[in-house]
């Protein structure tokens, strides 16, 4: 079976498109170049990334309102795409897309021909927590498609009374079809945090961060310790399907 990714949260600004081009990069360096797709109506900032060549997909009609059924479109690209899928989507698309795979039966549709979905959804700590905990609950008890949880510490301890995320009601309610738990290292802001931010800034993979030569020994060392760092997560995570459940 092949795979599409789909990268999901109701929250702004919690790194989805950070995961989406992560995972792009991850799949890429197996050799099976992924289709990736960027579905933001307005900040298409997994886009940004040239080398990945994410395709955009338009859902605004003539009146700037999200035409859910543009969402078919999504379906036969991922059918008719000879690999994996990476699909990063905004916070503005997230109900009706997550409306759309819990009624439309495209989740049934895709499975019988052979695409496994995974849902990658972030949760991050601090204020946010309650609502990305929402989120990741919705979706999850919506539609039956598996999930990794990306867990964030960048605006606080992911916790809540004194448990951590992994240690909650809620991640144990879903424990059988999280397919890996991605808790993100705390790395320093004033270093790894602005070495991120600028090679996010420039549209660069890590690969094509570590090559260049406008930027710093110690950054390119950096990100590319930040690059082993994501990828050896990702590596304990089940991203495809095993051949009993294919």
């Amino acid at each position: 079976m092949k795979t599409a990714h789909f990268v999901m949260q109701g929250k702004g600004g919690c790194g989805k498109s950070l995961i989406a081009a992560t995972l792009a990069q991850y799949l890429a360096a197996s050799g099976d170049t992924p289709l990736c797709v960027d579905t933001d109506p307005v900040n298409r900032t997994f886009s940004r990334t040239k080398a990945l060549g994410v395709r955009g997909l338009e859902l605004l009609d003539s009146g700037r309102q999200i035409d859910s059924r543009q969402f078919d479109n999504l379906v036969e690209w991922l059918l008719e795409h000879d690999g994996d899928a990476v699909i990063d989507n905004g916070a503005s698309v997230f109900v009706p897309l997550m409306a759309y795979l819990a009624q439309s039966g495209a989740l049934d549709l895709l499975g019988a021909s052979g695409v496994d979905v995974v849902l990658h959804v972030p949760i991050i700590g601090g204020d946010a927590l309650d609502d990305t905990a929402n989120g990741f609950n919705a979706l999850l008890s919506s539609t039956g498609a598996d999930a990794v949880a990306w867990v964030n510490p960048h605006f606080g301890a992911v916790t809540r009374d004194g448990k951590h995320f992994r240690d909650s009601a809620l991640a144990a309610r879903h424990a059988s079809r999280l397919r890996g738990m991605v808790e993100l290292p705390d790395w320093d802001r004033a270093t790894f945090g602005k070495d991120l931010a600028q090679m996010r800034e420039h549209g660069l993979t890590f690969d094509e961060a570590a090559s260049k030569p406008e930027y710093s020994a110690m950054t390119r060392h950096r990100l590319s310790r930040m690059r082993g760092e994501l990828f050896s997560l990702l590596d304990g995570c089940a991203l495809r399907a095993s051949k009993e459940a294919a």
